[in-house]
């Protein structure tokens, strides 16, 4: 914050108090009308607080030069019912807090069931091998590269007779489980409208989520899952008429997911690009009214970067193309990273993958390979055989590279593995500049806090009554603070850093 000198101190604190007070408002109306779940609220008013608490103790360290104690009075004041506010929302909204039973998004970030936020690193897999091996499962070769999240391809009509017995809801819910029991959140995707331009048979596709068998498999563990819609559908660039198209592209994606969610799905709905899945400037323009027509407000948007073409093969217009949607705040991912494209024939094009993944780690956007295995183009293999030992240079790469690879990037979520947000919660922290983690593990009496912060901490807990039952310091010294809340009951963790700016609230159940 620059503060003119000239400018007299009174002068400065009754505008902030006014700017405080929009805030405030901004506040009310986010928690009034907007209605978010717990996670999502936690979140967007600790970073509303941020900005509120800089300038309240900026203020108060003014304090001691400054004769006019009525303005920090009204400031302590204003800190402590901003504070309340927080607390009783959170009370008032514990029971839909605890329902909060899925993968969700908030802004452009994709958050898991227990607040944690989750960065894909992982890669594409055709379980079955496309259908003609019976019993072929990799999930277990390709989490030995550390993956935590698998795209795997399926099919709602089985493309030819040899498949018929493959592609059903059995076979579906053992692919869903082998990805999951090796902590690797599964994304299903239909393979059936792949670089179609048919918006009727794309809505008519989505008619496969909605089928007895498939729906109970898929509902069953939507807590885990996250539905891509169908691959590389619809055409914009390629249309005659590109407004049009964008308009149908957009409509044709708010019907389906409207169809999704009355049938009860709240889980995230990805969606691919148009243009075979190239075409990012039309997700930067339209990705945030889909949102917004969603009614979880849970859609997450995919890209893959065949860009010999779009981009012309350039890895700096490629680096500006994912600019573009970052500054359109969507949350997406680059569903299908290669490094060769088909045309005319597989393989017909090199793409410079390595400069595009150093760009996505210097913008923070998420990829997965493709592919593991069985693929037209045997150079875009990660490996040769579907086993890990087997890995060609290309997936030892995206495996092993220490700027950019799966093994030094993918963290997993531990709600994938534990089922629970109660046990070896990681919490990271949110203020900016900051690089540290605090875990809280449940024991049977209490938790045990601890955390790898270079600086003091301040714990404070709350009853789901707003009322501060223990309040402590974890100095960077000690190992570990242990807290024993007398009575079961949902608790909340206030964690504030040296500087009192606030880092998160987390609540844990005893």
């Amino acid at each position: 914050m620059v503060l003119s000198i000239n400018v007299g101190l009174n002068k400065w604190i009754g505008q902030k108090i006014k700017t405080i007070s929009k805030f405030v408002k901004i506040l009310l109306q986010e928690l009034n009308i907007i209605k978010l779940p717990f996670p999502t609220l936690a979140y967007n008013s600790m970073e509303l607080f941020k900005g509120i608490g800089y300038i309240i103790e900026y203020s108060l360290a003014q304090e001691d030069s400054y004769s006019g104690k009525k303005h920090f009075l009204t400031l302590r004041l204003m800190k402590i019912i901003i504070e309340r506010l927080l607390i009783l929302y959170l009370v008032l909204n514990t029971v839909s807090a605890l329902s909060v039973n899925h993968f969700y998004t908030v802004g452009s970030k994709l958050y898991d069931p227990c607040a944690v936020e989750f960065n894909m690193r992982g890669v594409n897999y055709a379980p079955y091998n496309w259908g003609y091996a019976q019993n072929e499962l990799l999930l277990n070769e390709i989490a030995q590269t550390g993956a935590n999240t698998v795209r795997m391809s399926w099919y709602a009509n089985n493309p030819d007779t040899q498949t018929h017995s493959v592609y059903t809801a059995a076979k579906l819910a053992a692919a869903l489980d082998a990805c999951t029991v090796e902590g690797m959140l599964p994304i299903i995707e239909l393979h059936d409208q792949t670089c179609q331009n048919n918006p009727q048979a794309l809505i008519s596709l989505a008619d496969f989520y909605l089928q007895s068998d498939v729906k109970n498999v898929l509902m069953a563990r939507q807590d885990r899952l996250i539905i891509n819609i169908a691959n590389e559908s619809l055409f914009v660039l390629w249309a005659d008429n590109q407004t049009s198209a964008q308009n149908t592209f957009k409509s044709t994606y708010n019907t389906i997911i409207a169809k999704l969610r009355n049938a009860g799905y709240t889980c995230p709905l990805l969606i691919d690009a148009p243009d075979c899945g190239t075409n990012s400037d039309v997700l930067a323009a339209v990705g945030q009214e889909i949102i917004n027509a969603d009614g979880q407000h849970n859609v997450i948007f995919s890209i893959h970067t065949y860009w010999y073409s779009f981009a012309n093969n350039n890895p700096a217009t490629m680096v500006q193309k994912l600019q573009v949607v970052v500054n359109s705040g969507i949350p997406f991912v680059l569903g299908e990273v290669a490094d060769q494209q088909d045309d005319a024939q597989p393989c017909q094009y090199t793409l410079p993958y390595e400069q595009l993944l150093i760009g996505c780690q210097s913008l923070g956007i998420n990829w997965l390979a493709w592919s593991w295995c069985n693929d037209v183009c045997p150079n875009r293999q990660m490996t040769s055989t579907g086993r890990f030992n087997n890995l060609t240079s290309y997936g030892s790469d995206l495996t092993n590279n220490s700027i950019y690879g799966i093994k030094a990037k993918a963290i997993k979520s531990p709600y994938l593995s534990t089922n629970t947000c109660n046990s070896a919660a990681l919490i990271p922290s949110l203020s900016a500049g900051s690089n540290f983690e605090v875990r809280i593990l449940k024991g049977n009496n209490g938790w045990r806090i601890i955390s790898s912060h270079s600086s003091p901490l301040q714990i404070q807990l709350y009853n789901m009554l707003g009322q501060l039952l223990d309040c402590r310091m974890l100095q960077p010294a000690e190992s570990q603070l242990i807290l024993q809340p007398t009575g079961k009951g949902v608790y909340l963790f206030k964690i504030t850093d040296n500087d009192h700016r606030f880092e998160i609230i987390k609540q844990n159940t005893l």
